[in-house]
């Protein structure tokens, strides 16, 4: 199962899905809601992806149940891994020994 440390900037997931040529819909976002809309394809998936920039959760409908980021017994399908890593930073980050300058 692959680690993740943190959601992305926002920024950067809006020019990856722009630079998809995908939908990103932001205006109750620019009113101040916490929530993005983005249109995510990966092979035959083709859903819109309901993101929260506050707390990094994402919730999405497919055949008609619920899915969001809690689902881990989604990881090995393929277009759910493809999601995660979409939205969350798959590096750890790098931390300075104590002591180093």
């Amino acid at each position: 199962m692959k680690k993740f440390y943190g959601t992305k900037p926002l920024g950067d997931i809006e020019a990856a899905v722009k630079a998809n040529g995908w939908g990103w819909m932001d205006d109750e976002f620019n009113r101040g809601s916490d929530y993005v809309t983005f249109q995510f394809k990966h092979g035959d998936f083709n859903e819109a992806i309901i993101f929260n920039t506050f707390n990094g959760t994402f919730i999405v409908k497919v055949a008609g149940e619920y899915i969001t980021e809690k689902n881990a017994e989604l990881d090995d399908t393929d277009w759910y891994a493809a999601l995660l890593e979409f939205i969350y930073i798959t590096d750890a980050p790098v931390v300075p020994k104590a002591g180093a300058a």
